[in-house]
């Protein structure tokens, strides 16, 4: 629902014409597909378990706000959040519940590689603050939470493409592939949690222009 009520904002302001001068970047993005490492253990993050004793489910959204300058810089605000959750039937029926919440809000700083921003390659730093809630419940059991956060550095790099022949005169779908290291502090440190890696391509990812 949340997801259907920003697309409904995205084709709202679509529906002006794109202003010549144009100052502003709303991005949304959705369920991006990569794989993630923790140490030296890597693992497919869209990955599904084909047992029947398993059912995993996961989504994320992602919000950004830039300001355009006049030298093809930008400046502005990220804001993202992801959930998994995995439920296992042993072979004693027990059920195993594991859900995992990740949370960020940073600052970014990107530059545009033509004047023609509807149609330009693009590059964004992100510097965030990360938060994360890992919560794991076994059937009789109570329920062990860890909470850890730390600081991240995120490089994207992307193209939009111009969506006026679909009549969205300032939308551009806007698909990239990003680079993720984060830092974990001492809240971490019961977890034997250090330091975690991720590149994601998203695919699903539009610019709104204005």
């Amino acid at each position: 629902m949340k997801k259907l009520l920003v697309l409904s904002m995205f084709v709202f302001v679509a529906s002006a014409s794109a202003a010549d001068n144009t100052r502003h970047i709303i991005s949304m993005g959705s369920d991006g597909f990569g794989w993630s490492g923790v140490g030296e253990q890597f693992k497919w993050d869209k990955s599904k378990n084909t047992s029947d004793n398993v059912e995993e489910s996961e989504g994320s959204l992602e919000l950004n706000y830039l300001y355009l300058m006049r030298n093809r810089m930008m400046v502005g605000g990220e804001i993202s959040y992801a959930t998994e959750k995995i439920v296992v039937k042993d072979v004693n029926d027990d059920i195993i519940k594991s859900e995992e919440d990740k949370a960020s809000i940073g600052l970014s700083v990107g530059y545009n590689f033509a004047d023609n921003l509807m149609e330009s390659w693009w590059i964004k730093g992100t510097l965030a603050r990360v938060t994360q809630e890992n919560k794991l419940k076994r059937t009789a059991m109570s329920p062990v939470r860890n909470d850890v956060s730390g600081n991240a550095l995120k490089f994207a790099l992307g193209k939009r493409f111009n969506l006026a022949n679909f009549n969205l005169l300032n939308i551009a779908y806007a698909p990239s592939i990003e680079l993720s290291s984060v830092k974990y502090g001492s809240s971490a440190d019961d977890m034997g949690l250090d330091s975690s890696t991720e590149v994601t391509i998203n695919f699903i990812k539009f610019d709104l222009l204005f």
